[in-house]
């Protein structure tokens, strides 16, 4: 199978480009994988996707580039919107002229739901986003949804709640750990906050069901989620597996565009992928602490201590693209 992948620079790009690798497919990437610095990324067109793929046909496509946080777009609106929708047109259009038949599967948000009156949350219950982020992904989807109905192109939606796992370098888990290692443990929110904790390794074994799957021609969407736990619950087994000296705490602030609860029903994915994720948040969080630790150390013995930033900063930083995990 040939496999072309957009955001391989990111977290969940290049994990899929590895992911796929593999398992034996040809895999054609915009970026060097995990690499932020990349001098091979380019701005996605029809003409550099035909370069990235060296012209041969993929037969599925999977668009991870884009700006990964809620924090990003809120801040760069007039930039990140246009952006990121722009990217997706591309893959679309390079999809409808030179890849008709190849499946294209969009990389979506649980920002698509809002802020959700009750959990959990199933695809048909998406709502009014309540950050720009959420808008960006849910505009992607009906530009998906337009392809497929217009053109016939076979596209899905997969709406990832909070994924992580080793080399994730942004958003709460990184952001804790760097706190915790600086002596600091206070936290926006309440902490009740519910999130649906995702690993990356289930998000793979959840594309590769998703290419077997015989789906129709009919634009599809599935949530893909894990475990979920209130943001105290994660914090405080982080906290634990660092050896951190004070227990977290949080300041009460919400801030826009974090809903209260992000929680999946994964119930047609069960159905028709035939898939369930198999790693436990308590797990998954254990084994993120360790991997930080674990650089922590060599760049301490490295000597470089002069700041959090630079002690963490490693091969395969991420470069926002991908899907949204916890804030």
């Amino acid at each position: 199978m040939k496999v072309l992948v957009t955001g391989a620079a990111g977290f969940i790009g290049s994990r899929l480009a590895a992911h796929f690798e593999a398992q034996g497919s040809t895999v054609f990437v915009d970026a060097a994988p995990g690499d932020a610095g990349s001098t091979r990324r380019w701005p996605l067109s029809e003409a550099t996707l035909l370069q990235a793929t060296g012209r041969q046909t993929p037969d599925a496509i999977f668009h991870a580039a884009g700006s990964g946080t809620v924090a990003k777009v809120a801040a760069h609106p007039v930039a990140e919107l246009p952006a990121n929708l722009a990217a997706q047109l591309s893959v679309l259009e390079y999809a409808r002229c030179h890849a008709p038949h190849a499946r294209v599967v969009l990389l979506s948000s649980a920002a698509r739901y809002g802020n959700a009156p009750a959990e959990p949350q199933r695809e048909e219950d998406a709502r009014e986003p309540v950050s720009l982020y959420g808008l960006v992904k849910a505009q992607g989807e009906q530009l998906a949804g337009y392809y497929a109905a217009q053109h016939g192109l076979a596209t899905v939606a997969v709406r990832l709640f909070s994924v992580y796992g080793p080399g994730l370098r942004k958003q709460l888990l990184w952001d804790a750990m760097l706190k915790f290692a600086a002596g600091r443990a206070e936290f926006f929110g309440t902490g009740i906050e519910r999130r649906d904790w995702v690993h990356i390794d289930d998000v793979c074994r959840f594309a590769s069901q998703l290419l077997a799957a015989p789906l129709g021609p009919d634009f599809e969407v599935f949530n893909c989620a894990g475990s979920p736990a209130t943001t105290a619950e994660v914090l405080h087994r982080l906290a634990a597996m660092a050896g951190s000296a004070q227990a977290p705490r949080f300041n009460g602030i919400t801030r826009v565009g974090d809903p209260t609860c992000l929680v999946a029903d994964c119930s047609k994915a069960q159905r028709v992928l035939g898939w369930w994720p198999q790693i436990d948040w308590r797990d998954g969080i254990a084994e993120y602490a360790r991997w930080f630790l674990q650089h922590a150390a060599a760049a301490t013995s490295a000597g470089s201590t002069s700041s959090a930033a630079a002690l963490w900063r490693g091969p395969g930083s991420n470069s926002g693209s991908g899907g949204e995990a916890a804030s």
